[in-house]
């Protein structure tokens, strides 16, 4: 009996994903009019595994956002230490200098909220990727190989995005 339903769930869960695979391969089939030069010329080579998506501290916004604080942080701690460098007073260099440290001090405490932040953050799942290796010709009709990656929403109805591999 434990046979018969371990069989079932095992079949269950590959017609499962064999349909995700299939709706994506057709969704990216769709889109490859929307990318391709010379559409005429496109042949599809092979199609990768689908893959599951999870965010990621890197690409979160708030991380996103801290990290760009700190550079700009840094980068006014540059700008300040050139000034510095020319002011023409010693009253002038330590004024600009409690500048650079502030900003410096700034960024080193944006720093350890951004990596507070990253060991905090709890990875979520975001929806799904494939990759696709084809041929078409380019602007020039010379024809090309390219593998793109695709991405999906969660619910597997709509491609989001694609990038150059």
């Amino acid at each position: 009996m434990k046979k018969v339903i371990y069989f079932f769930i095992a079949t269950l869960l590959i017609t499962a994903c064999g349909s995700n695979e299939h709706a994506a391969q057709k969704l990216i089939k769709l889109q490859m009019k929307n990318i391709v030069t010379d559409y005429k010329s496109y042949k599809s080579i092979s199609f990768g595994s689908l893959d599951s998506l999870f965010t990621t501290y890197q690409k979160d916004s708030t991380y996103v956002g801290l990290m760009r604080k700190v550079a700009a942080y840094q980068a006014f701690s540059a700008q300040q230490t050139q000034l510095a460098i020319s002011a023409k007073t010693l009253k002038q260099t330590k004024a600009i200098k409690k500048l650079v440290d502030a900003y410096a001090d700034s960024a080193v405490l944006i720093t350890n909220q951004a990596s507070l932040y990253a060991k905090a953050f709890k990875s979520t799942f975001s929806g799904w990727q494939m990759s696709h290796t084809f041929s078409a010709n380019n602007a020039q009709g010379s024809n090309q190989i390219m593998t793109y990656k695709f991405y999906f929403d969660k619910p597997l109805n709509n491609l989001v995005g694609w990038e150059k591999e």
